[in-house]
């Protein structure tokens, strides 16, 4: 963002507006999330991830910026509810609780934060 000409106190307001779509969004997220099969919510998020991501990387205005910054962190939130919801269902009840402590605790590993 410095070498585009935005300060630091700039990128942190940028930063400000994004964020505040978090305590927002799951109360848009509700309002699909039983309509749509779970599936289906991580594979479009996990493509509005890809989508948004790549394009906030070359956003060059401000209001761009944020707009492509929101949408990214909507779509990553929607795939992080979504896939923790799906990931439970997957599983039979009977092996349910370690399968998901498992992928939990594989997903937090630094091992795993390490190699992304």
């Amino acid at each position: 963002m410095e070498s585009r000409g935005a300060s630091f106190v700039k990128s942190l307001q940028y930063s400000f507006f994004i964020a505040t779509l978090f305590p927002i969004t799951p109360l848009f997220i509700a309002l699909f999330a039983d309509r749509i099969e779970r599936k289906w919510q991580v594979m479009i998020a996990a493509i509005c991830v890809a989508g948004f991501g790549l394009a906030f990387s070359q956003q060059l205005t401000t209001a761009r910026l944020i707009a492509f910054g929101g949408l990214l962190a909507v779509s990553t939130i929607l795939l992080s509810y979504a896939f923790h919801a799906y990931m439970s269902e997957v599983y039979p009840t009977r092996v349910r609780a370690r399968a998901v402590g498992l992928s939990t605790l594989l997903a937090a590993s630094p091992l795993s934060s390490a190699a992304s």
